[in-house]
This record gives C-alpha cells, sequence and structure tokens, in this order.
C-alpha cells in the first residue's frame, strides 16, 4: 500500500469532507481535518491565515516551519491521537471517540489530509510532500447556493493580508478583494468572488498537472458515487472493497443515520430552490469568464428538475434515440440485466430471444459472430452498416435503444463514434465465478479462463477511464443490492423509470432453471477444486492490481 499523503481539496462547501471521509473507509488511511484552517485553533500550528499561499519562493523558515508540523501531525501517531483527542474535546463530538480507539492501528496509516482552506497551497504541498492530490469541483450555483444556506461569509482578510504574495497569481482581483474585506457585501456577490478567485488557480492546476493530480466534480460523485468513487480509489491506490461500496451506497442514498448522510442525486437539484432567479443570473453573469472552462451551458437550467417521465419521452419524433449498450464479459450477469433494463416500456431491444445479442442477428452474424476472431482488438467492423442492419430489429418509436453482444467492451471508441449519443453500463463480476462459468461453459482450461477474465477486466478499466456517459456495475451488486441499483439506473437514465422486477427470470445459469434474482458466486466458487484453484492464481497473481481495482482479492 502506498504511504504518501493525500490532498483532498476544493472550494468550501463543495464536497471535500464528503469525499475526504469517502476515501477514509479504506483501511490503512488516517482522516486529518483541515490543518490549514485557523478556526480549528491547534496548539502551536504556524497556519494562522486563511488560504495561506506557499510556494518555493515564500521565506525558508516559514516553509520548513508549516512542513515539519504537517510531517508531524502525518507521520507521527501520538501527534496525531493528540490532535484528534483535542479536537474531540473541542467540538464535544464524543462519538468520535470510540471510532478513533478502535481504529488505533490507522495511526500508523497513510495521511489523509481533507482540507480546503489549503487550496491555494495545492502545488507547495504537491512538491514537498509528493502528495496524490484530489481537487473536488462543483458548480458556482450549487457551491453558492450552499454558502446561503449555511449562512457562512468568506473571510478575504486572510486574502488582503497576503496581498503582496498573492499578487502575481491574483492581481486581477486585488481592488474587489479589498474592497468586500473592507464592506463585505451579500452572499452571493461573496460567494462569486470566492469562486472567481479559486477556479482561476483550479484551471491553472488542471492545465499543468492533468495527468497527475485527480480532478473530480462533485455531481459526478453524486450521480453515480460507486463507479467514480471506484475510480478514484484505484488513481489513490487503494482497496475498494464490498464493504466500502456498501458504505459508500449507504451514505449516498440517505439510508444511513449521520451528518454526511444524504441522497446524492436528490442533492443535485438542491441550489435550485435555494436561490432565486435572479440570484442564478447574477452568479451565472458574475462566474461567466470561467465556469465554461469546467461546466456546460445545459448544466445551467431553469430551476425545475431534469428528470423526463418516460411517458414524455416516449412521445419524442423517430430518429431521436439514445443507444443504451450493456458492456459485459459473457456469465456476468448481463442477461439478468438486459431483462430488467426491457421490461421498461421506453426500452426496445434488438434481440429478445436466446442470449438477446445483436452479434447473433442475420445481416451481422457473419461479420461479428461467425468466427474465432470476436475478441481480436485489431479486427475493425463497420459500424455503420451493422447500425443500419440493428435498426431493422429496434422499435424507433421507442426512445432508448438496447444492445449487449460481450465483444463490444473491446470496442468502446469505435461504437461511441457510431451511435450518438451512446451509454455504456460496465458490468463486472466476481472473476473465480467468471472463471468457472468459462471453464463449464466453454471448456477451457482454468489457465485460459483466469488469461480471458484477466483481459475483459483490463478492457473493462479501461472504459471506466474513458469519457462518456458510463455506469459501472458489478454481478454482486446487481444480485445483493437489487433495489439500490434500480435506484442507480433511473438516476443514470431517467427514460428508465418504469423499470421493474420480476418473480423469476429465465436467463442461463449451471442450475439450469428459472430463479429469483440470487447471487451464484458462492456456489461456483466450491465447483472449483484445489488443483483448478492453484491454476487460476497462477493467472490471477500476476495481475492482482487488476482485481484490486474492482475490489476483489486472491481466494487462497
Amino acid at each position: 500500500m502506498k504511504k504518501n499523503m493525500i490532498l483532498v481539496t476544493g472550494l468550501l462547501r463543495s464536497g471535500t469532507t464528503w469525499t475526504g471521509k469517502t476515501i477514509a473507509l479504506a483501511r490503512g488511511v488516517k482522516y486529518l481535518n483541515e490543518p490549514f484552517n485557523p478556526d480549528r485553533q491547534r496548539k502551536n500550528s504556524p497556519l494562522t491565515t486563511y488560504y495561506q499561499y506557499l510556494d518555493a519562493g515564500c521565506p525558508a523558515a516559514e516553509q520548513e516551519a508549516i512542513r515539519q508540523y504537517l510531517d508531524h501531525l502525518c507521520r507521527n501517531p501520538f501527534f496525531y491521537l493528540f490532535d484528534q483527542l483535542r479536537l474531540i474535546k473541542r467540538y464535544k463530538a464524543y462519538k468520535n471517540l470510540r471510532p478513533l480507539l478502535l481504529g488505533k492501528k490507522n495511526m500508523w496509516g497513510r495521511p489523509l489530509m481533507k482540507d480546503p482552506i489549503a487550496i491555494l497551497s495545492a502545488e507547495w504541498i504537491y512538491q514537498t510532500f509528493q502528495a496524490d492530490v484530489v481537487i473536488v469541483l462543483r458548480h458556482p450555483a450549487a457551491f453558492i447556493g450552499s454558502l446561503k444556506t449555511a449562512g457562512w461569509s468568506i473571510p478575504f482578510n486572510g486574502l488582503l493580508a497576503q496581498e503582496e504574495r498573492l499578487k502575481p497569481h491574483l492581481d486581477q482581483f486585488s481592488q474587489i478583494i479589498r474592497q468586500y474585506a473592507e464592506t463585505p457585501p451579500d452572499v452571493i456577490d461573496q460567494g462569486i468572488l470566492i469562486w472567481n478567485i479559486i477556479y482561476s488557480r483550479i484551471l491553472r492546476y488542471r492545465e499543468k498537472y492533468g495527468s497527475k493530480w485527480y480532478f473530480v466534480k462533485h455531481e459526478a460523485l453524486s450521480k453515480n458515487p460507486l463507479e467514480e468513487y471506484s475510480k478514484l480509489f484505484r488513481f489513490l491506490g487503494l482497496a475498494f472493497t464490498p464493504k466500502v461500496r456498501e458504505k459508500i451506497i449507504r451514505s449516498s442514498d440517505g439510508s444511513a443515520i449521520g451528518r454526511l448522510s444524504r441522497n446524492s442525486v436528490q442533492n443535485l437539484d438542491t441550489w435550485k430552490t435555494r436561490l432565486t432567479p435572479e440570484e442564478i443570473r447574477r452568479i451565472r453573469q458574475g462566474t461567466a469568464p470561467l465556469y465554461p472552462h469546467f461546466y456546460e451551458e445545459e448544466e445551467w437550467n431553469d430551476g425545475q428538475s431534469e428528470a423526463v417521465s418516460s411517458e414524455m419521452k416516449e412521445n419524442r419524433a423517430p430518429g431521436e434515440h439514445k443507444y443504451l449498450f450493456i458492456l459485459s464479459p459473457p456469465y456476468c450477469g448481463s442477461t439478468l440485466l438486459h431483462e430488467i433494463l426491457s421490461s421498461s416500456r421506453a426500452v426496445s431491444p434488438n434481440n429478445t430471444r436466446g442470449t438477446r445479442e445483436g452479434q447473433g442477428l442475420p445481416g451481422v452474424k457473419e461479420i461479428m459472430f461467425d468466427h474465432d476472431r470476436r475478441w481480436d482488438e485489431t479486427l475493425e467492423f463497420d459500424w455503420d452498416f451493422i447500425k443500419k442492419q440493428w435498426m431493422k430489429y429496434w422499435d424507433l418509436n421507442k426512445p432508448v435503444l438496447l444492445e449487449k453482444s460481450p465483444p463490444n467492451l473491446i470496442r468502446t471508441e469505435a461504437i461511441s463514434k457510431c451511435f450518438q449519443p451512446s451509454f455504456f453500463i460496465l458490468l463486472h463480476r466476481d472473476p473465480y465465478a467468471h472463471v468457472e462459468s468459462l471453464m463449464r461453459r466453454e471448456k477451457w482450461p482454468a489457465d485460459k479462463a483466469a488469461a480471458f477474465a484477466i483481459k475483459c477486466m483490463k478492457h473493462q478499466r479501461d472504459n471506466m477511464e474513458k469519457p462518456g456517459n458510463t455506469m459501472v456495475l458489478s454481478y454482486e451488486e446487481l444480485t445483493d443490492e437489487t433495489a439500490g441499483t434500480l435506484d442507480r439506473l433511473r438516476a443514470f437514465m431517467p427514460e428508465l423509470s418504469d423499470i421493474r422486477i420480476e418473480k423469476e427470470y429465465d436467463v442461463h445459469n449451471f442450475r439450469n432453471q428459472k430463479l429469483r434474482i440470487t447471487n451464484l458466486n458462492s456456489e461456483k466458487r466450491t465447483l472449483l477444486s484445489h488443483e483448478t484453484l492453484m491454476a487460476i492464481n497462477q493467472v490471477f497473481k500476476k495481475d492482482e492490481e487488476v482485481l484490486t481495482a474492482f475490489g476483489y482479492r486472491i481466494m487462497e
């Protein structure tokens, strides 16, 4: 496990606490709350200014004092323990005492510093501590709506006190910073200014460190928390375990009890009711020079919910469609998912027979299926021709056109260019259960089946990193957390609002019978002999990080 510092930062009221606390669910990570915040009143802290700015040109003694202080906080377990105890006492947060003591092993763990006040010093922290930096972004109206609800004001005096130091970076804001420090305006204008100040800095960070730091929108985390946090954990080299996934679900669907429990999807639109139309207009106008670098025009709307009922969607003109692709290796639950999605009146599958795969339809079968190169990445298809053939089978009066051929997962770039707009559901499964299916149904030896499972997981990992409309889903979530999965699917594509669950499904399984939605992984694992398991592990151990990226472990 990596030991370097993790810095989670961004503008305040932008989800840094939720993000930091979620990352801290990983084993061996210790959470440090805002060392740069003067309000924390830490004893002997050299950080006494709001939005402290540090770079290599600052006085060496100042840099060294702050470096030593942060290093002690991060590396010295006793310094960390006493700091946490002091904060618990100061804020009377006694409920945190038990987790602190029970999780004492994390005192020696990897430090995670959650601190929006450190945003202007993020580059210095990165260079000084070789930190992994996570920047959380938030729509300006959502940020200011939250600021307004909290009743906070911005301490511009901290920026004014550093006027000379910040001049090379924020000179265009210096006059209005001075004005606001002396005579604070209403919270809308305060929010506009601090958003512009911080995002001008974030824009520079992204230009310089776009491939090295992790920039994530609060909106993306809220819409699809499991897949977005899965990608974030992979960037940080942390295991995305089933326990972590479960806690993320509970913290984002509103079912958990606690300050950070929320319905993350519903929370996206709260700014539209917190702000008046005039305030939204002011914010949009005031942030116009910067927000297009981070948000699209359509992300400003009339304040009404963007969700549209499936009945309304069904009235759209023919030719206006969303193309929904299930990207899944074979025998990983794609047929079950296909059946669930097809229950919506808004969805038209291109094949309703057998395995429900479009690659088996007349007109394309010879191109896509009747050869041994289906899984050859170098083989290119004529997607325009395939699309034309599939159009004969889809009901074009429906807005969502569904397709699920397994080899599609190695050809997503070509598919997304031909089918616009395309949406992808990336499905994965416990690799041992997957290998058992391949061995039994394809009659493959264990090493060949294991290598194919790894190949599919690598492609899915690559697909997760590509931009686009993507949702990541595991077979385990589909079968064990079905109700929550349905909610996620509806949030991913509002047209799916009427999807439903049948009592039993006639999909292929090793029992060869109709089944209720059931997780068969444990039974399939027991079918693997010790010798087979050894052969599988010889392959898996060469790419163990791939399994870890999806929250799976080597089975001994």
